[in-house]
């Protein structure tokens, strides 16, 4: 982003000090004792009664790669409530805040890869912009993603050896098991209510043409391509 900015050079409204960039950050397990303490209480508080080793801050940990699926974290263990979009309606309501922004004319959730998963999902079933005070205009800006979330129970290619295909993140199937607990009663609607709530978004998708890799450890992208593009 920093280098993407950096070579606006056609516009000289847009620059350095017009642009703010924010990189949230959704730590895992691979993140202990490196984005968050993980070890025994400190000294002089009561330990866990089964002993062992675990998160005790208040720092919002997710299991994995959930939170690019929204999925609610996983530390602190006494407040599991906490979806990874919900962090993302907060942000984008507190920088479309005029009160914090005045001068705020658009707000970008932009994401690659991983990232670009998380913007396509979260344009998925992200809760209209409406419904959380925001008036700027947003656009989601989604690059490369390994995979999508399809939104019917068709695929272009054959499913017959991938019997999770149509599960969240890559359908919309076995949303709140995934765990998720973010804006499920648009999901429970069904696919024509999901779909309607995507299309209200503005969208943006970038492809780098020559980007034919594919990661996924998974069946389910493989139905919808042989690669990400």
């Amino acid at each position: 982003m920093l280098s993407a900015l950096s070579q606006v050079t056609t516009d000289p409204n847009i620059n350095f000090d017009s642009v703010v960039i924010n990189a949230p950050s959704f730590p895992n397990g691979d993140d202990k004792n490196v984005s968050y303490p993980y070890w025994d209480y400190p000294p002089g508080a009561k330990r866990k009664a089964a002993g062992g080793n675990q998160s005790w801050t208040n720092l919002l940990v997710w299991k994995a790669s959930q939170w690019a699926g929204g999925g609610t974290n996983q530390y602190p263990n006494k407040a599991q409530s906490v979806s990874s979009y919900e962090v993302l309606d907060q942000l984008i309501a507190w920088y479309a805040d005029k009160n914090n922004f005045p001068n705020m004319k658009q707000i970008v959730i932009a994401g690659h890869s991983l990232g670009a998963q998380t913007v396509q999902r979260y344009a998925t079933v992200g809760k209209p912009l409406s419904s959380i005070g925001v008036t700027v205009p947003v656009t989601y800006w989604i690059a490369n993603p390994n995979s999508l979330v399809w939104l019917n129970s068709s695929r272009p290619l054959s499913t017959a050896n991938c019997a999770d295909y149509d599960e969240w993140r890559d359908g919309l199937s076995a949303y709140t098991a995934y765990p998720n607990i973010y804006n499920t009663g648009l999901v429970g609607q069904g696919t024509s209510a999901v779909l309607a709530n995507y299309e209200s978004k503005n969208k943006a998708y970038a492809r780098g043409t020559l980007d034919n890799v594919d990661n996924s450890s998974g069946c389910a992208p493989f139905t919808t391509g042989s690669n990400r593009n």
